[in-house]
């Protein structure tokens, strides 16, 4: 028998029925396990980061901080207990683009609405998991467009973009206009493998969890 690599996921919702029933369709798949299990805020940011996980399921309506601000949490949590950051999926009572948005700043892989099918669970979850953090920039840049007031970058990140080395600014100049990894290679012909060591340094840098907030962060300057 072929040894399944189980994709090891962290729910966190104050809603019980809601709760066990997402734990019924993850432990549908063979692959799943839920490691982690929590209606609280407060106590997934205390113990989470102990804990080997891989992508973390998290409700926007919770108790003593919303969704959102929870995902933040938990990522300066894990990166502060220098633990692997796990992928985000956060779950809302209904899609909305501020929510969209909100998940993106926060670190979010996905949104999905409270009444999404099991299969489309599985589905972001699989997603999430493989960090298929890469959307189509052009098109999340589209998206971008329609606010009128977009969160700002976190303190220093201009400093931290001005102390780039040239190629890697390089490379971040093309990012910000939405090329893709390709492109960028192409256009400033360099290996496609440092066009992607270079975002990945510049994300970590900058603390970001996902190639959607550094996007989101340099998208102001495209502006100005």
């Amino acid at each position: 028998m072929l040894d399944v690599h189980l994709i090891r996921i962290g729910i966190v919702d104050v809603d019980t029925d809601i709760r066990n029933g997402r734990r019924q369709i993850i432990d549908s798949q063979p692959d799943f396990q839920v490691v982690f299990e929590s209606e609280d805020a407060l106590a997934a940011l205390e113990k989470a980061a102990e804990l080997l996980i891989d992508v973390m399921l998290v409700d926007h309506r919770l108790r003593g901080m919303d969704g959102v601000q929870l995902v933040q949490k938990l990522i300066l949590a894990f990166m502060a207990a220098d633990s692997k950051v796990p992928a985000f999926v956060l779950t809302g009572p209904y899609f909305s683009p501020e929510l969209q948005l909100a998940s993106i700043f926060a670190g979010a892989t996905d949104l999905v609405t409270a009444d999404v099918g099991a299969d489309e669970l599985i589905k972001a979850l699989r997603s999430t998991a493989a960090h298929d953090d890469h959307p189509d920039f052009k098109e999340l840049a589209e998206f971008l467009a329609g606010f009128e007031k977009l969160p700002q970058p976190p303190l220093g990140f201009q400093l931290k973009l001005a102390e780039l080395e040239p190629r890697d600014e390089a490379i971040i100049e093309k990012f910000k206009w939405g090329l893709n990894e390709s492109e960028i290679s192409k256009q400033l012909d360099v290996a496609r493998y440092r066009v992607s060591q270079a975002l990945d340094a510049a994300q970590r840098s900058f603390g970001f969890a996902t190639r959607a907030q550094l996007f989101l962060a340099l998208y102001p300057s495209r502006l100005s």
